[in-house]
């Protein structure tokens, strides 16, 4: 078996049915089988009724990971991958029909390469707000969006893959797990455990490329497109800030007043200026009230998360 594509999901039975029915279009990537590995995360809604709607109709085997959090569901279908290489996406994703196929072809490319990553194009299910359309350049990262480019070339770590497109050799994905203190749990935002798992692979001397041919849509309901999804966004990103050590050298109440002092310049100028003046708070806001948390967070945690 080539490919095993993992999927984690959480309660989102409606999009997990149109990703899935994405893959019933998949061209056979290649002579050998493939699989998709589906992570249920404790849904409570009918994503278990999806899954086996699709399981007659596509290569999927359904697996459950009791312990809240991305970290921990990603790591588990790693656990039950029995593919060569594991390929990452969402439950909230349409894959192109090619998509494998252009993995394939690229990972034939580069066999001195341990992983891989393509684009990541939103999928609107409405039109966007005005303000969201307007400052699209300063909140697509809240929906990610993930596009370097149209050439081949090796990736850095800076220039990386987002955790819902990107494919992984099943070996080298066991001796890098999920890192999990990092990554979503339940309605948080909090991410980046891809990347940190990637850029560990990078220090350790593998290599990865991107495959800007191997793309997926990012759907993007209407419910997402919030001022109050952005700050959620953002306080995650504050407090992956803090956890990691990168916040600014500040105090839990200086944190605490700058979110104040923010939301209220928002709050002023949301009634009378351009939406690129009164965003720019709303996200210092969020940044600063997620490294407050974070912090926090950071004095209740364990030695081994406070030494990271």
């Amino acid at each position: 078996m080539k490919f095993s594509v993992a999927i984690c999901t959480w309660n989102r039975a409606e999009l997990l049915d149109r990703t899935l029915a994405s893959f019933c279009r998949l061209q056979n990537p290649s002579a050998a089988p493939w699989e998709i590995i589906l992570v249920d995360n404790n849904s409570t809604d009918r994503t278990s009724d999806v899954a086996r709607d699709y399981a007659r109709r596509l290569p999927l085997r359904f697996v459950h990971e009791s312990r809240q959090g991305h970290s921990f569901a990603r790591n588990r279908a790693v656990e039950n991958c029995s593919g060569q290489i594991v390929v990452w996406t969402d439950d909230d994703v349409d894959v192109d029909e090619h998509w494998l196929q252009h993995y394939g072809a690229s990972i034939d490319r580069t066999a001195e390469a341990s992983f891989w990553g393509g684009p990541i194009r939103p999928k609107f299910d409405a039109q966007r707000p005005d303000w969201l359309l307007a400052n699209w350049k300063t909140c697509q990262g809240c929906f990610a969006v993930r596009d370097l480019g149209s050439e081949a070339f090796e990736l850095t770590a800076d220039r990386l893959p987002y955790g819902a497109n990107f494919a992984v050799r099943t070996g080298v994905q066991r001796q890098f797990r999920f890192d999990e203190n990092l990554g979503r749990k339940a309605h948080s935002l909090d991410g980046d455990e891809e990347l940190d798992a990637m850029r560990r692979m990078i220090a350790a001397g593998h290599r990865g490329f991107w495959v800007p041919q191997a793309v997926v849509e990012h759907l993007i309901p209407v419910e997402r497109m919030t001022l109050d999804y952005v700050r959620r966004y953002f306080i995650g990103q504050g407090r992956r800030l803090a956890t990691s050590g990168q916040a600014r050298d500040r105090t839990l109440r200086s944190w605490k007043r700058e979110a104040f002092i923010q939301g209220c310049l928002f709050r002023l100028k949301y009634r009378f200026a351009k939406s690129p003046a009164w965003l720019a708070h709303w996200i210092r806001a969020a940044l600063a009230e997620g490294q407050r948390q974070g912090l926090i967070e950071l004095a209740l945690a364990p030695a081994n998360l406070k030494s990271r």
